[in-house]
């Protein structure tokens, strides 16, 4: 959970912690700027104690296969790279097979803060790091 990512994948695959109401998961997110909103398999949202089939709200999820409903659930909070939002909504929807990870990391957990991706390096800062440290 500490931001470094694997620069020889195609995808920035993070590691994060996941906490609902009755227990805490590790789960793997890609970063996804296109995504208004973060997105974790619903298997990975009951194990922590959220329900979507439970909730009330959902949204419409458009991806290159298509459209489809999802519901939205609050999750207490999700740490990745040093970084805890929450509580936080987000939406179950499981992913294609082929995807790697467990879901997206989306704009609700980047927005409130800079990010900084060091390709190079292979890591991922969502916090405000002076442009010297880059360097380090």
């Amino acid at each position: 959970m500490d931001g470094r990512f694997d620069t020889r994948r195609r995808l920035v695959l993070l590691t994060a912690q996941l906490s609902g109401p009755t227990a805490t998961a590790t789960v793997t997110l890609a970063v996804d700027t296109g995504a208004a909103r973060s997105v974790i398999r619903p298997s990975l949202l009951l194990s922590v104690g959220c329900d979507p089939s439970r909730s009330a709200s959902h949204i419409r999820v458009v991806s290159a296969t298509g459209t489809e409903r999802a519901p939205v659930v609050r999750v207490d909070h999700l740490l990745c790279a040093g970084t805890q939002r929450g509580p936080l909504w987000v939406a179950a929807h499981d992913l294609p097979s082929r995807f790697d990870g467990d879901g997206l990391l989306g704009l609700d957990f980047i927005r409130p803060g800079p990010l900084s991706i060091d390709f190079i390096r292979g890591r991922v800062f969502f916090s405000p790091r002076r442009w010297w440290r880059l360097w380090r």
